[in-house]
């Protein structure tokens, strides 16, 4: 592991990366985080990529007079290695680093139920992303999320799992997948039916 690309790549993340987050949609309480940096020139956005996987692209010119954009990003679990070594290096973005790396981390973590203090805890690293990041947008709209209904356990059951048996229209299958299979559907939208009760 080279310190010195890692804190160079820290250098390159202050200055022209940012801290992603996104908010919560309707009927879910997950927060999903990223990082991504947007630049002219491609030789660092290829040491980011090949030093922390993500994704990479390329914008091509908009006309004459201006340059390709080359941009690199990774969200949800494939942020995680990013975050540890940005949380560890950078200076200016470090502590939106380290509040995304929390959040990363325990949604990953957590697959099923989540309990209400790691709700609290997500909403409050939230809070510290966007403040920093200076959103006004998404201050206003995290401000007008119902912070208790987000925190509430979901409404609807949990979905079925493998092993449990479903019925749809009068047919008994061993598991969601297995009626997914036999209707030619995804196991999602199996699972949505029977939470929606047909």
């Amino acid at each position: 592991m080279d310190q010195a690309l890692d804190s160079y790549l820290a250098g390159i993340f202050d200055g022209e990366g940012a801290v992603i987050i996104g908010l919560p949609r309707r009927n879910t309480s997950e927060l999903t985080v990223g990082v991504i940096v947007s630049m002219c020139d491609e030789e660092p956005i290829r040491l980011l990529h090949e030093r922390l996987g993500g994704l990479r692209r390329v914008k091509p010119r908009a006309h004459r007079m201006t340059k390709p954009q080359f941009t690199w990003w990774a969200n949800g679990r494939r942020a995680i290695p990013a975050l540890e070594m940005l949380a560890r290096y950078c200076r200016v973005k470090r502590r939106r680093a380290k509040a995304a790396l929390k959040i990363a981390k325990s949604v990953s973590a957590s697959r099923r139920a989540v309990s209400q203090p790691a709700r609290r805890m997500r909403v409050k690293l939230a809070r510290v992303i966007i403040n920093d990041n200076n959103s006004p947008a998404k201050q206003r709209v995290l401000a007008k999320i119902d912070q208790y209904a987000m925190l509430l356990p979901r409404k609807t059951p949990r979905p079925p799992y493998h092993g449990r048996t479903v019925t749809i229209g009068g047919v008994a299958y061993p598991s969601a997948v297995a009626a997914a299979k036999a209707l030619g559907c995804s196991d999602t939208h199996i699972r949505d039916r029977q939470n929606r009760g047909y």
